[in-house]
């Protein structure tokens, strides 16, 4: 999958490729249609699936590749699924193909969500309650959730087997995502936090 990320960069293209269309035209088209050609003379080989999440962040030049490829799709075993919020990107992908708004999870479908990373180990109906409401439904959210258990040690593989706490009382748990996120921000070591930082200017 591409999250955020240039194709061009995960193909090992070179870090000289400007990503933006401006200045450098008949290039930056060229390398767009390479990637797209490599990506489609493996579709004709065998069936390709090309997961994208957050279309909406990923940078220009990706973008034309993923509508070459979606051009390409209708002739080759080739399907292309993507995640997206809002923007010119998304709104560009939408157009290329369907959509489908997904809807939130039901508690049932949350709980099955808990039970898939920690099987159905004692507690694992108290922490879907907990997670299904903090995370509205949303399954990003729940996943997020269940991995900050697991950075407080909260929840634990030992023997072969999860175990999850007995209760919630003085565990200080989250009462929000955004709790949540800065509690694992907080637990970033200096050089981590450097990067965080400078990525979300």
């Amino acid at each position: 999958s591409v999250t955020a990320m240039s194709v061009t960069e995960t193909l090992c293209l070179g870090n000289d490729f400007d990503s933006r269309p401006s200045g450098t035209a008949l290039g930056w088209r060229i390398r767009v249609d390479g990637v797209a050609a490599w990506f489609s003379n493996i579709a004709v080989r065998v069936p390709l699936m090309l997961a994208i999440d957050d279309i909406d962040a990923i940078d220009d030049a990706s973008m034309a590749v993923v509508a070459k490829l979606s051009e390409a799709a209708l002739s080759r075993r080739m399907v292309i699924v993507a995640t997206a919020h809002s923007g010119t990107h998304a709104t560009r992908f939408r157009h290329m193909g369907g959509s489908h708004t997904l809807r939130a999870l039901r508690a049932d479908e949350t709980r099955a969500l808990v039970a898939s990373i920690f099987g159905d180990a004692a507690g694992v109906e108290m922490i879907s309650a907990w997670v299904q409401e903090l995370s509205e439904g949303s399954p990003r959210v729940a996943i997020e959730l269940c991995q900050h258990l697991l950075d407080r040690g909260l929840a634990r593989y030992e023997n072969g087997a999860w175990v999850l706490p007995v209760s919630l009382s003085g565990l200080h748990l989250p009462t929000d995502l955004e709790q949540a996120i800065l509690s694992r921000v907080d637990g970033l070591g200096a050089r981590a936090r450097m990067l965080a930082q400078g990525l979300s200017l």
